[in-house]
């Protein structure tokens, strides 16, 4: 994706993922302070403090909005993907990643609901088709929808290397049940035609 400005919206995981983007400026918008921890990123990304549901940025600004696992720990998910609409310049783009409430993490959320202490399964996990019906109604078309990672959430590293097979396996017979989604769509935007009024 192309553009001027990429705009990250929270840090639910540690990774930094803007590094591999192609637009020059980086901005994240994140509600932790300067003195919590966060992902390690270059030097020149403008980090602003602030609320997903609230963004500091003028309308029509950003090309492309990031948004890590951020529906998942919000409780006004329909107000994020409205800021993220307003932020964005006509045909920008809107990147989702999220969790599968229908795979095996789901699964494993529901059986482990008594011992959530990692923060991960305090999220709300939302289906893929639902964001895609929200993103309707605020106007986006859906540029490309897809699941991954069909391995269950387990520690350790060997026994994710074992389990491998799980990802050609999935991807092959059963894509929907993949334990996340990306989901890409773009801001369409619809111009107006003035007709001239016969008299």
């Amino acid at each position: 994706l192309f553009g001027y400005y990429v705009l990250q919206v929270g840090t639910a995981v540690d990774a930094y993922l803007l590094e591999a983007s192609r637009v020059r400026q980086h901005v994240i918008v994140d509600r932790r302070g300067p003195e919590e921890p966060r992902c390690a990123g270059p030097d020149q990304v403008a980090i602003l403090y602030g609320d997903a549901h609230a963004l500091p940025l003028q309308s029509d600004s950003v090309d492309v909005v990031v948004l890590p696992h951020t529906l998942e720990f919000s409780g006004a998910a329909h107000e994020v993907l409205r800021e993220a609409e307003r932020v964005l310049v006509a045909e920008g783009h809107v990147v989702i990643l999220g969790f599968n409430p229908w795979s095996l993490w789901g699964l494993w959320r529901l059986l482990r609901w008594h011992r959530r202490r990692h923060v991960l399964w305090r999220g709300a996990f939302r289906g893929m088709y639902r964001i895609r019906d929200w993103l309707s109604l605020l106007g986006f078309d859906i540029v490309q929808a897809h699941t991954y990672f069909f391995r269950p959430p387990l520690h350790g590293e060997a026994m994710m290397r074992r389990l491998e097979w799980l990802e050609r396996l999935g991807r092959r017979w059963w894509p929907f049940l993949g334990g996340a989604y990306i989901i890409v769509a773009k801001k369409r935007v619809t111009t107006l035609t003035p007709i001239k009024p016969r008299w």
